[in-house]
């Protein structure tokens, strides 16, 4: 037992002569180096190859002999000054073997994804982590006005895809074939394609639905089986619509380019025609001059829809069309013309029915000939509050930005619109009735995409808002 001991004793001298420093016989200094906090606050997202605001921690040490340092780690750089230069590491010296020292953080990813990392702090023999996380993502480009379709067919009790196709339409794009279109690969099965002019495409980038245009379809080695097309439209104005032509049922179906349609038809000739389906894609267009003060206010438990019609002529009906979200409209009430002449019109229809939050209005023209155009769409949010300036919609398709005061005082207020450069594009007054009311603010040009300051004056007060041109 005691040869037991003896042999431990040994072992264990040259482990503990190692932890002792020597400063007064038998008193033990051993180095300490923490982080407070120890986990930074999330960065949250940060575009790519951008750098975030910084965030700190403090790092605190006794008794230490040697430098310590913070970093590197990958989508991190560090400084000891919040100004200062920021670099993948810093090294920080004690000072009488103290340190108190600020480490100032940047989040700055290389790539889109999930930063949970942990940043090494090491030195004086002793090293640990300090936590921090963030999100690399992508700039986002302006949103994408496109077309897709796709070929399906019965597998059992469910759809396939076999194929597909996307048109992309853009003012930075042109109707002849160029770089922004992809060619058809065939890959020997069924398929579809945009045939243009002979060319079959996969992808095609069109010009801004401005005029009539067409998309010509061409379905590829088809068997004798039922198919489906389905269309998939994101980021079209309200004001395009679209129909799938078939020549050989001699049909148009409607379009949701907000959403998606889908068309079953059934193959039973060979050769299949290679002009059967097309896509047509038509602007409604916004009435400027034939349509004017369109607007939404509260009245009593309600809200009052009212609009002007000028050189009024062939106008068959007014549609007053409602939605709760501004993208799907209903019929609510139905209007006749009072005079189908060249004297200005005044209308006006009551909501007795309204939603407890959004209420959106549009109005539907129907003319003799059977042509559809539509208003801008105007908006009231149906609360009692403080006073708010809304844009609707925003980003501004177009030459009309719909505005909405709510709960601002009866008077007349000025409007005006500046670029980026302070220089003022338009100039105009509305007539406030009070309450909450949407106004159409006619620009009377179109302007290039980018961002607008609009101001809204009464009085000694300025209100800014920021308006999106796409």
């Amino acid at each position: 037992m005691k040869r037991n001991l003896r042999l431990r004793y040994v072992l264990l001298m040259p482990i503990i002569l190692s932890l002792i420093v020597v400063s007064g016989w038998g008193q033990l200094q051993i180095p300490y180096v923490s982080a407070k906090p120890s986990v930074i606050p999330d960065f949250g997202n940060v575009y790519v190859n951008s750098t975030s605001d910084y965030k700190y921690f403090t790092l605190f040490g006794i008794n230490v002999s040697s430098d310590v340092t913070v970093g590197p780690l990958s989508g991190y750089v560090f400084s000891l000054t919040p100004d200062g230069t920021y670099s993948p590491s810093v090294t920080v010296s004690p000072n009488s073997g103290r340190i108190t020292q600020l480490i100032y953080i940047k989040f700055s990813p290389d790539s889109a994804k999930v930063y949970n990392s942990k940043i090494p702090v090491t030195g004086s023999a002793m090293s640990f982590n300090v936590e921090a996380t963030g999100t690399g993502i992508n700039k986002l480009n302006p949103a994408l006005t496109k077309l897709s379709v796709q070929l399906l067919t019965d597998e059992g009790d469910r759809q396939i895809s076999l194929d597909g196709l996307t048109a992309v339409f853009g003012n930075n794009y042109s109707a002849a074939i160029g770089d922004e279109d992809a060619f058809k690969i065939s890959n020997g099965a069924e398929g579809v394609a945009i045939n243009r002019n002979g060319t079959m495409l996969s992808i095609e980038g069109r010009p801004m639905v401005t005029a009539n245009d067409t998309l010509p379809l061409q379905v590829l080695r088809l068997k004798q089986k039922q198919y489906y097309l389905k269309l998939v439209g994101s980021n079209f104005s309200p004001l395009v619509s679209a129909t799938l032509r078939d020549l050989y049922l001699n049909t148009e179906t409607p379009v949701d380019l907000s959403s998606i349609t889908l068309i079953p038809f059934t193959n039973n000739i060979q050769p299949v025609p290679s002009d059967r389906f097309s896509i047509v894609l038509k602007p409604a267009g916004l009435l400027p001059v034939t349509l004017t003060n369109v607007k939404a206010s509260q009245k009593d438990k309600g809200i009052q829809v009212d609009w002007n019609s000028e050189t009024e002529t062939n106008i068959d009906r007014y549609d007053v069309e409602k939605s709760i979200d501004g993208q799907q409209f209903n019929k609510a009430a139905n209007v006749r013309p009072k005079g189908n002449n060249a004297v200005t019109q005044s209308y006006t229809w009551f909501d007795g029915n309204v939603h407890s939050d959004n209420n959106f209005y549009r109005i539907k023209v129907t003319e003799k000939s059977g042509a559809v155009t539509y208003s801008q769409v105007v908006k009231v949010i149906n609360n009692k509050g403080n006073s708010r300036i809304t844009i609707f919609p925003n980003p501004v398709k177009g030459n009309v930005i719909g505005l909405q005061l709510s709960n601002f005082d009866k008077g007349s207020y000025a409007i005006s619109l500046y670029n980026n450069g302070g220089q003022k594009l338009y100039a105009g007054f509305i007539n406030h009735d009070g309450s909450s009311a949407t106004y159409s603010i006619l620009t009377g040009k179109q302007f290039s995409r980018g961002i607008y300051r609009l101001q809204v004056h009464e009085g000694g007060t300025v209100i800014n808002k920021l308006v999106l041109v796409e």
